[in-house]
């Protein structure tokens, strides 16, 4: 087996027997079993052209609780107010799935809260007012002061101009979502929070528990010193990386302050918020059943009217999410979506046709994607494209 190195310094192993290109990308060899290309950090390949992860994969990880249990333990921690639980909704499909399973199968009350960062799609938005209407849901939004997060993403642009590549352009959502759900929980004495993450969309187990979890600020920084090496930046690129590194700091800082964050997590502005142990209780709805993608994207469709842009159905709900795409594209050869469906593939969920497919889809609409972005924050285009 022959390794070499390769434009972001990712050691990459080439074995035998890879199948499956992707129109408009250098003949790239992929996993016989997934679509994980040569390219992606770390991976290896057996004779067979498996790659590592398919191997790692001993079982299928399903939430085998059941949905009675799941009922059960919610119902067994009690009512602070008329709502049994909170659900935090995207309008994609894996909370709006939860937030239907919740009524229609526990026969619970739950309040929902939608964060909208100000890049929420129309169809996330669209998604999110219809399932709460036939539903019957109270539903909370809350929103973040729109300049500085302009002000933060123009920033954040700027930083990948000089990176070359698109750089963590999701500001802080993630930590401000799950602030604003356990805010929102407490005002109005919802004892519980029913949250949608799933293992079966992480690509490895210990992404997810980092997700899950959260990550010390020891680990955010060696990640990010990692990312550094990887794009060999030289001392006059980090010279002129630093003053956009302290605005968007400093920025980040006064959102977290205006949005009443924690202060350990005002202080750490680049941590991960972690789950709260209670107060309220955090339940994982994936924990009890196994999300099957296909099977209820159609329910959601027929009952709630749900809908999606053509060929997409996972993560359109934010558009900052072609950032998120692009860059992964750039680093590892494949999207943030193509490894996720990766993981479908290993648990029998998807074909690797189909994951194919939808990796060329995203391929080939992602670049315009992320300039019609950069054209409506009014940053000067970015000379970043994709290898060819």
């Amino acid at each position: 087996m022959l390794a070499w190195e390769d434009t972001y310094g990712h050691t990459v192993a080439r074995g035998v027997g890879f199948v499956g290109t992707i129109s408009g990308e250098v003949s790239m060899r992929r996993c016989t079993r997934c679509t994980t290309p040569e390219s992606y950090p770390g991976v290896t390949f057996d004779e067979e052209g498996v790659c590592s992860l398919c191997s790692a994969v001993t079982e299928v990880r399903t939430g085998g609780l059941g949905l009675d249990a799941l009922g059960e333990r919610i119902r067994s921690l009690g009512r602070g107010g008329p709502y049994d639980c909170l659900i935090p909704l995207s309008g994609g499909k894996d909370s709006t799935y939860i937030l239907y399973s919740a009524v229609h199968d526990l026969g619970l009350v739950p309040l929902a809260v939608n964060y909208d960062s100000g890049s929420q799609s129309e169809e996330g938005r669209a998604n999110v007012a219809n399932a709460c209407d036939a539903l019957g849901v109270r539903l909370v939004i809350v929103r973040p002061d729109p300049d500085i997060q302009r002000k933060m993403l123009r920033e954040i642009l700027e930083i990948s101009r000089e990176l070359g590549c698109y750089t963590r352009t999701c500001t802080s959502c993630e930590l401000m979502l799950r602030n604003s759900t356990v805010r929102v929980a407490r005002e109005h004495n919802v004892p519980v929070v029913l949250w949608g993450s799933a293992s079966a969309e992480s690509v490895e187990e210990q992404e997810y528990e980092d997700y899950r979890y959260g990550r010390s600020v020891r680990a955010v920084l060696a990640s990010k010193l990692q990312t550094l090496r990887r794009l060999r930046l030289t001392p006059a690129k980090v010279a002129r990386l630093l003053p956009h590194i302290f605005r968007y700091t400093i920025l980040s800082v006064r959102q977290r302050i205006q949005m009443k964050v924690p202060l350990s997590c005002v202080l750490n502005p680049y941590g991960f918020m972690p789950f709260p142990e209670s107060d309220p209780t955090i339940i994982h709805y994936f924990d009890y059943t196994s999300w099957e993608p296909g099977e209820n994207t159609q329910l959601l469709e027929e009952k709630l009217g749900w809908r999606h842009p053509p060929g997409r159905d996972s993560r359109f709900d934010c558009l900052l999410y072609a950032f998120v795409e692009h860059r992964q594209l750039k680093l590892t050869g494949i999207s943030d979506s193509g490894a996720i469906d990766c993981s479908f593939v290993r648990q029998g969920k998807m074909t690797k046709e189909e994951a194919l497919e939808r990796e060329r889809a995203t391929r080939e609409r992602v670049v315009d994607e992320c300039q019609a972005l950069v054209d409506e924050l009014g940053v000067k285009r970015l000379p970043i494209d994709l290898p060819s």
